[in-house]
């Protein structure tokens, strides 16, 4: 069962995204986000932020091969947090590619956001 943590302060993200395509050029996007869910999982937390940054273009999240990110924020303590620790274990970087090469977590957020296309 997992236990549900409350912080004492409302983070505000700095994140640097970095967008690799198949077929066409990288793009950077800086942008700014609170929290929302600080319980939510990993692959919950890439792919909301995938649909909010892609909502009006959720067609080019199929052609996304890597993710790269890079996050900071002004409250030094956001690191403690357990979804923030998580993106760091990998390096803020998730790859999309074929089936063989996606983790268990990169396959949750790429099948996640295949779903929310279908229905779209």
């Amino acid at each position: 069962m997992n236990k549900e943590i409350t912080i004492g302060f409302k983070p505000r993200l700095n994140i640097n995204a970095i967008f690799t395509y198949r077929y066409k050029a990288q793009e950077m996007l800086d942008f700014e986000i609170g929290i929302r869910d600080i319980n939510s999982n990993e692959s919950e937390f890439i792919e909301k932020l995938l649909l909010d940054i892609f909502k009006d273009e959720l067609h080019c999240l199929v052609d996304i091969c890597k993710l790269s990110l890079c996050i900071s924020c002004e409250n030094e303590d956001f690191i403690k947090l357990p979804i923030i620790k998580k993106i760091f274990s990998r390096n803020g970087k998730y790859y999309f590619g074929d089936n063989g090469e996606r983790d268990e977590v990169e396959d949750k957020i790429f099948q996640g956001i295949v779903e929310k296309i279908a229905v779209s």
